[in-house]
């Protein structure tokens, strides 16, 4: 039987990615079970490289300061004024609420999703896990000093040759081996020589776990060939990241958006925090449908680019305007 490994960057990429796909994902993986095969290696790497992304995000958001509106004694001297102070407090609130929240989720392993998912998959007693030893180690260590791959000249580590060297020194099957990491692509020919040598078997590399899916005449689901798909695109990644600014910019501006006819017309402050004079078109909807309209051509843009690699990967044309963050509607689940 052909066994399965996906290696560490797989699982820690899924961090992008929210609850509902999260556990489509993993139901497509686990239907891997019977083949999938993990080194306990994963798990160390699972873990520090999981408190690397809570740490940086954590840092983005804190450095994320809320601005100060600048004021003049005229505004200050508004009903209204007070109103926004308030608001803004609130929303500083709000900001302080979200750190401790990611802080509890980082230091509270059970409130993590994507780690819950991970171990209740790595403790399933389908899986085979190989651990490693000190020969392993003492290998892999040689191999890193001889220069043979996977190697990475960026890394002072040797996490991937302690992988290879455990899969190499325990299995007697073919093997499809699912990375990111470029290093094993870089060397595809020299690893599979290896492994033809040692195994006896044959080595296959790729990015995809819908590839092992398909092997075993499972079909991924709509979620996965997104995330394998475009998971990684610059302008995908682009697009979701302006969509998330958007949606940060009419929050802490609290402002309303007014539709006709299904369209975007116009924006508005919100109803409650409304100026009884001239200043509320002067000095905040003149501004803010400034900074919007900015924000919506920008969108536009990338929603043309989207819509142009839809249509060169064969999903024909694309309405720009129903492209939101789940372009996953685009694509087909026999694909």
């Amino acid at each position: 039987m052909c066994k399965v490994f996906i290696d560490t960057n797989i699982f820690l990429m899924l961090y992008q990615e929210n609850k509902d796909n999260l556990n489509t994902i993993f139901e497509d993986i686990s239907k891997l079970k019977d083949s999938l095969v993990f080194v306990d290696q994963v798990s160390d790497e699972f873990l520090r490289n999981r408190d690397k992304i809570f740490s940086e995000l954590i840092n983005n958001v804190i450095n994320k300061k809320i601005p100060k509106p600048h004021v003049t004694s005229f505004i200050r001297s508004l009903d209204e004024f007070s109103e926004l102070i308030k608001a803004g407090d609130e929303l500083k609130s709000k900001h302080k609420k979200f750190i401790e929240k990611l802080k509890k989720i980082k230091n509270d392993l059970d409130t993590d999703i994507l780690y819950t998912k991970f171990y209740e998959l790595y403790n399933d007693s389908a899986l085979t896990i190989y651990e490693r030893t000190d020969d392993i180690v003492d290998k892999a260590h040689k191999r890193m000093l001889i220069g043979n791959p996977p190697i990475d000249d960026k890394k002072n580590t040797i996490g991937d040759q302690i992988i290879w060297e455990t899969l190499i020194s325990n299995l007697k099957d073919d093997l499809i081996f699912i990375t990111h990491d470029k290093t094993y692509e870089n060397h595809i020919s020299f690893l599979k020589n290896e492994y033809k040598k040692r195994v006896d078997k044959e080595l296959t590399i790729t990015d995809k776990v819908s590839f092992a899916l398909s092997k075993i005449e499972e079909k991924p689901s709509k979620s996965l060939i997104y995330f394998e798909k475009y998971a990684e695109n610059p302008i995908v990644s682009a697009y979701v990241n302006l969509r998330n600014f958007k949606g940060w910019f009419l929050d802490i501006l609290d402002i309303d958006i007014y539709y006709e006819d299904g369209k975007e017309d116009q924006i508005q402050p919100h109803e409650d925090i409304q100026f009884n004079t001239s200043l509320e078109d002067i000095e905040f909807t003149k501004k803010g449908e400034e900074m919007y309209d900015t924000l919506k051509k920008y969108e536009t843009a990338f929603k043309n680019q989207i819509s142009s690699i839809l249509k060169n990967d064969g999903y024909g044309e694309v309405d720009i305007d129903a492209i939101d963050y789940d372009i996953v509607e685009y694509i087909s689940p026999e694909d």
